[in-house]
């Protein structure tokens, strides 16, 4: 079952959040390994040993293109580590935000 999220289930017009650099940059690592795997995945394919060179650079940017967003999806349908972490970052500075109003 997925997790819900506060701020996605009684979002609020005022509702701010500031990433900082390690945070950011943990996101970014989480991204990496995925993107790493999948990488080595290609390149040690058949597919990949026919491919032409231009056919290959095609093919390393549809890899990368599945990590460029905040809210990404693997093969599966669900939510990459990375994303994982920015919905959960996004989850505490809500509640933090906005726990004094629940009293």
């Amino acid at each position: 079952m997925p997790k819900k999220y506060n701020f996605l289930e009684n979002p609020q017009e005022d509702f701010t959040i500031t990433l900082d650099a390690n945070q950011i940059n943990h996101a970014i690592k989480l991204a990496c390994q995925p993107r790493y795997n999948a990488l080595d995945k290609l390149v040690h394919s058949e597919e990949f040993k026919n491919m032409s060179d231009s056919e290959r650079g095609d093919a390393f940017n549809k890899v990368h293109q599945g990590f460029n967003g905040l809210l990404e999806y693997d093969e599966n349908g669900d939510f990459m580590p990375h994303s994982l972490y920015i919905l959960d970052l996004f989850e505490a500075a809500y509640n933090e935000q906005y726990e004094t109003d629940e009293d």
